[in-house]
């Protein structure tokens, strides 16, 4: 329940492109638990896999320019 309302809660305080991040760290928070919590022991497509979520994030952060909510100008129109 208490993590229910934070992720609610997280959704409410900053925008839906920071949130929405969560659903894809949500896989490599559970390998890292299973490391520390139960002691397994992440093999090569574990490590490979975060690589990837981590790329995946930083594209989503970090790659291209930002969108505006700017209207065209009439010359783009034309």
């Amino acid at each position: 329940m208490f993590c229910y309302w934070a992720w609610v809660r997280l959704v409410s305080l900053v925008p839906v492109s920071v949130s929405s991040l969560s659903s894809l760290i949500t896989p490599l928070i559970g390998v890292i638990s299973g490391t520390l919590l139960l002691g397994e022991q992440p093999g090569w497509p574990e490590f490979i896999a975060a690589i990837l979520i981590l790329g995946a994030v930083a594209v989503v952060n970090f790659g291209g320019p930002k969108k505006t909510n700017q209207a065209p100008a009439k010359s783009d129109l034309i």
